[in-house]
């Protein structure tokens, strides 16, 4: 059964696991080296908080009010307040994402090595990695041998003699 309404701890979970690709990222490669690729997960986080904020009151700061309503014609001010505590409440998610994860590094040592080998993990998959099972039937994220286009995907292309010939996967 879908949930009609939820707490506030259950958005503060979200706003974590949503920040826990950046907290591993910065755990495994440091914090110079998180890729782009959790843009998606901050914008998700950051959303979720901003609604807490604006729609739902959840701010000590800013009251139980509607801020989402009429917030254009909002001051300066308040939307400085706004987002001072959207701020706040992904980096508190951040830190406990962090913390969740310091914890478990054995865990998420595991599953780095997985996803690095697999690509992609489903929930039963990452279960079975953290029980230290094989996963079996399971393709490998990088094939060894080289990848053929099907004829309609092939453009022609020229090679230095100038002869057509259709790329491989690797071109």
């Amino acid at each position: 059964m879908d949930a009609v309404s939820r707490n506030y701890s259950e958005f503060l979970s979200d706003i974590a696991v949503a920040m826990g690709g950046r907290a591993a990222e910065e755990l495994i490669y440091g914090p110079e080296n998180v890729s782009s690729g959790i843009s998606g997960d901050i914008q998700q986080a950051t959303e979720t908080a901003f609604t807490l904020i604006t729609r739902f009151g959840y701010s000590k700061k800013l009251g139980n009010v509607d801020l989402s309503s009429n917030y254009d014609s909002l001051s300066s001010e308040t939307k400085q307040e706004i987002e001072g505590e959207v701020r706040r409440l992904v980096e508190e998610a951040r830190d406990k994402a962090t913390k969740i994860l310091t914890e478990k590094r054995d865990e998420l040592e595991l599953l780095t090595k997985a996803l690095i080998e697999y690509e992609t993990l489903t929930k039963d998959e990452m279960e079975k990695v953290l029980k230290g099972e094989k996963l079996e039937g399971k393709l490998l994220a990088s094939p060894t041998a080289p990848l053929k286009l099907p004829e309609a995907l092939q453009v022609p292309s020229l090679n230095p003699t100038g002869t057509e010939q259709p790329p491989t996967a690797a071109d």
